[in-house]
Protein backbone atom coordinates (compact mmCIF):
# COMPACT_ATOMS: atom_id res chain seq x y z
CA UNK A 1 0.00 0.00 0.00
CA UNK A 2 2.48 2.42 0.57
CA UNK A 3 4.45 2.35 -2.32
CA UNK A 4 0.97 2.94 -4.52
CA UNK A 5 0.49 5.35 -1.91
CA UNK A 6 3.92 7.19 -2.91
CA UNK A 7 3.23 6.33 -6.60
CA UNK A 8 -0.23 8.57 -6.28
CA UNK A 9 1.56 11.19 -4.40
CA UNK A 10 4.17 11.18 -6.95
CA UNK A 11 1.71 12.58 -9.50
CA UNK A 12 0.47 15.19 -7.35
CA UNK A 13 -2.52 13.35 -6.07
CA UNK A 14 -3.89 12.51 -3.00
CA UNK A 15 -3.85 8.71 -1.81
CA UNK A 16 -6.95 7.34 0.27
CA UNK A 17 -6.24 7.69 3.81
CA UNK A 18 -8.91 5.17 4.83
CA UNK A 19 -9.76 1.43 4.65
CA UNK A 20 -13.32 2.83 4.60
CA UNK A 21 -11.86 5.07 1.59
CA UNK A 22 -10.61 2.28 -0.10
CA UNK A 23 -13.55 0.27 0.15
CA UNK A 24 -15.47 2.86 -1.61
CA UNK A 25 -12.98 3.06 -4.36
CA UNK A 26 -12.41 -0.86 -4.84
CA UNK A 27 -14.02 -2.93 -7.51
CA UNK A 28 -13.57 -6.21 -5.50
CA UNK A 29 -16.42 -6.64 -3.21
CA UNK A 30 -15.53 -8.44 0.00
CA UNK A 31 -18.08 -11.09 1.87
CA UNK A 32 -18.61 -10.95 5.54
CA UNK A 33 -19.55 -14.25 6.01
CA UNK A 34 -17.21 -17.18 5.91
CA UNK A 35 -17.60 -19.16 2.73
CA UNK A 36 -16.65 -22.89 2.15
CA UNK A 37 -12.86 -23.28 1.48
CA UNK A 38 -13.00 -23.74 -2.32
CA UNK A 39 -15.69 -20.68 -2.65
CA UNK A 40 -12.98 -18.83 -1.07
CA UNK A 41 -10.44 -19.86 -3.52
CA UNK A 42 -12.78 -18.95 -6.50
CA UNK A 43 -13.71 -15.68 -5.58
CA UNK A 44 -10.07 -15.06 -4.24
CA UNK A 45 -9.05 -16.07 -8.57
CA UNK A 46 -12.05 -13.83 -9.48
CA UNK A 47 -9.80 -10.68 -7.92
CA UNK A 48 -6.82 -11.17 -9.07
CA UNK A 49 -8.35 -11.41 -12.63
CA UNK A 50 -10.28 -8.18 -11.89
CA UNK A 51 -7.40 -6.64 -10.20
CA UNK A 52 -5.01 -8.03 -13.34
CA UNK A 53 -7.73 -5.99 -15.57
CA UNK A 54 -7.95 -2.99 -13.78
CA UNK A 55 -3.85 -2.69 -13.69
CA UNK A 56 -3.42 -3.01 -17.59
CA UNK A 57 -6.09 -0.71 -17.92
CA UNK A 58 -3.91 2.08 -15.76
CA UNK A 59 -0.77 0.50 -17.60
CA UNK A 60 -2.37 1.81 -20.60
CA UNK A 61 -3.12 5.14 -19.22
CA UNK A 62 0.32 5.90 -18.08
CA UNK A 63 2.11 4.84 -21.29
CA UNK A 64 -0.45 7.00 -22.96
CA UNK A 65 0.96 10.03 -20.03
CA UNK A 66 4.87 9.00 -20.86
CA UNK A 67 4.89 7.61 -17.33
CA UNK A 68 7.68 5.38 -17.21
CA UNK A 69 7.87 5.06 -13.68
CA UNK A 70 4.92 4.13 -13.13
CA UNK A 71 4.33 1.65 -16.18
CA UNK A 72 6.99 -0.03 -14.76
CA UNK A 73 5.32 -0.34 -11.16
CA UNK A 74 2.22 -1.11 -12.57
CA UNK A 75 4.05 -3.85 -14.47
CA UNK A 76 5.48 -5.75 -11.96
CA UNK A 77 2.22 -5.56 -10.10
CA UNK A 78 0.64 -7.36 -12.51
CA UNK A 79 3.12 -9.92 -12.63
CA UNK A 80 2.68 -10.69 -9.32
CA UNK A 81 -1.27 -10.94 -9.28
CA UNK A 82 -0.63 -13.51 -12.75
CA UNK A 83 1.72 -15.73 -10.83
CA UNK A 84 -0.87 -15.43 -7.86
CA UNK A 85 -3.68 -16.37 -10.18
CA UNK A 86 -1.96 -19.18 -11.76
CA UNK A 87 -0.95 -20.89 -8.04
CA UNK A 88 -4.77 -20.23 -7.83
CA UNK A 89 -6.09 -22.20 -10.50
CA UNK A 90 -3.35 -24.96 -9.91
CA UNK A 91 -5.03 -25.53 -6.25
CA UNK A 92 -8.24 -25.07 -7.64
CA UNK A 93 -7.51 -27.94 -9.99
CA UNK A 94 -6.37 -30.29 -7.04
CA UNK A 95 -9.82 -29.42 -4.68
Amino acid sequence: MDDTAEKIRQLDAYAPGTMERFTQLSRIQGNAKPQPPRETLVALLGDHETMITLLTETLHIAEKADQQGVVNYLAGLIENHTKYRWMLRVTAKKM
